[in-house]
């Protein structure tokens, strides 16, 4: 439904991704049913379940559906990631309010009110931040660097705000009509609609059981994908980075030779040679590389294929 049409009925919407986290459901939907009542009388939960394998969470997500009204259940077909999943979710909301936040606990049902009072009349998108990193400190590290990357190839000004757990004008995904326009990273698409975004301090709570499914590598191919597919300067940063390799090889060659010439009269130029072919091929295999990455993301693109399969619904 096109919000601008057909303005959304007032309520609020809460979207949560779900994966491998059956036993935790129950207890999830009992703590926003004491929540949501007072923060909206038209509610719902939407609760997406990223992977059509993992039966048992599709599982639960039937009961919970089953036992509250205002639980929905959506089933994906295949794994299709966080972002995407969310997106899955944001766009079957019902109400003009929506909220992400994850299945493990870590974003407490009773902060909602918290978030929500930062959605005033002038802001779009309001992220819940917390006063302490809640993963460790590779966790921690390795997503600063993302939001690093974000924030000097793209410019987007709130990337240290960005978190899993917000609240957002549902109207928003009417302005990235295109499926295929967040290429797995839903906060840029956001940052890309809006600028009226804020934050507010919430309270964030250790992992119970479990850990995150977003790995190190995980993470790492975030980054590149955020890097060779987002910004007009990719390119323009693989060539900087190819020419600082080049000058450093070559100096390094000039100080070997001006080093040897010191030392004697026979300068052993067939290792100099080497270090230059090799730092030559290394750099063009490394750019290669990414050209072919991008290229498949924008073939991919052109075929249409969806980010996320609905398989069921209940």
């Amino acid at each position: 439904m096109n919000s601008a049409l057909h303005p959304l009925p007032p309520g609020l919407s809460i979207v949560i991704p779900v994966y491998r986290s059956a036993p935790g459901l129950p207890q999830l939907a009992a703590r926003l049913a004491e929540v949501l009542p007072k923060c909206a009388a038209a509610h719902e939960v939407i609760l997406v379940c990223d992977g059509g394998q993992d039966g048992e969470s599709w599982t639960a997500v039937r009961q919970c559906a089953a036992h509250y009204p205002w639980v929905r259940g959506i089933n994906l077909a295949k794994r299709s990631g966080q972002h995407a999943t969310t997106l899955v979710g944001i766009r079957a909301a019902r109400f003009d309010r929506t909220i992400t936040m994850d299945d493990d606990f870590q974003h407490p049902p009773e902060e909602i009110p918290t978030l929500l009072a930062g959605l005033t009349e002038n802001i779009d998108l309001v992220y819940g931040r917390s006063a302490t990193a809640p993963g460790g400190w590779a966790r921690n590290l390795s997503s600063r660097g993302i939001r690093e990357v974000v924030r000097h190839l793209h410019g987007v000004r709130h990337v240290n705000l960005i978190t899993a757990f917000r609240a957002l004008r549902t109207a928003l995904r009417d302005r990235f009509t295109n499926p295929h326009v967040s290429f797995g990273f839903l906060d840029l698409a956001l940052a890309w609609v809006t600028d009226r975004i804020t934050s507010v301090q919430v309270r964030f709570e250790p992992r119970p059981v479990g850990k995150s499914s977003y790995s190190f590598l995980r993470r790492l191919s975030l980054a590149l994908t955020v890097i060779a597919t987002y910004s007009p300067y990719s390119l323009r940063l693989l060539f900087l980075l190819a020419s600082g390799w080049v000058l450093l090889a070559f100096g390094t060659v000039a100080y070997m030779i001006e080093t040897h010439s010191a030392l004697s009269d026979q300068v052993q130029l067939l290792p100099l040679q080497t270090i230059v072919l090799i730092s030559g091929a290394a750099v063009q295999m490394f750019m290669l590389l990414a050209i072919a990455s991008l290229l498949a993301k924008i073939y991919l693109a052109s075929l249409g294929l969806p980010q996320a399969i609905i398989q069921e619904t209940c």
